[in-house]
C-alpha cells in the first residue's frame, strides 16, 4: 500500500495525490536525470497508448529539478508530479528508477517492476498489459 503521497504539480501547487477509483493507475516512477528514464520515455508513452482506456497514469519524479525539462524532452502525455518534502520518506521505496507500478484501487501495489522495459522486464509488462512495445532507444 502506498498510501498518502503528498506531490507537486507542474505548476509548483502542493497536493494529495488521488488515484482513479474507477480503474487501476499505471505509476511511473523516474528521476530527471536518471539515462535509463529517458531511453524509456518511448515505450512508456506507447505503453500509455495502447493501455490507458483500460488504466490510469500518472508519472511520480523523486526530484523537482529538471522535471519539466526531462518533460519536456520525454513527451510524457500523461499527469506527472514531483514528491514533496513530506513525502520524503517515501523516495527509500524507490531506490531503482525507472519502476512501474500498477495501483489497485485505494493505491494497493498489484505489480511492479523495476528497470527500463528491455529484457525480462519488457517481457513480464507485455505479457501483463497483453501488448507489445518498442526497444529501448
Amino acid at each position: 500500500m502506498l498510501g498518502k503521497l503528498v506531490v507537486h504539480d507542474r505548476m509548483g501547487q502542493r497536493q494529495e495525490l488521488a488515484f482513479a477509483e474507477n480503474k487501476q493507475t499505471v505509476m511511473y516512477v523516474l528521476r530527471p536525470t536518471c539515462g535509463w528514464c529517458k531511453r524509456n520515455s518511448r515505450a512508456v508513452k506507447e505503453l500509455y497508448t495502447r493501455v490507458s482506456s483500460e488504466y490510469g497514469f500518472v508519472a511520480l519524479s523523486l526530484e523537482e529539478n529538471g522535471l519539466q525539462e526531462f518533460l519536456a524532452e520525454s513527451g510524457i502525455p500523461f499527469a506527472a508530479y514531483a514528491l514533496a518534502p513530506e513525502s520524503a520518506s517515501l523516495r527509500t521505496r524507490f531506490t531503482a528508477v525507472p519502476q512501474t507500478l500498477v495501483l489497485a484501487r485505494g493505491g494497493r501495489i498489484a505489480e511492479i517492476w523495476t528497470g527500463a522495459y528491455g529484457g525480462e522486464t519488457k517481457t513480464a509488462i507485455e505479457r501483463f498489459f497483453g501488448t507489445s512495445l518498442p526497444s529501448l532507444e
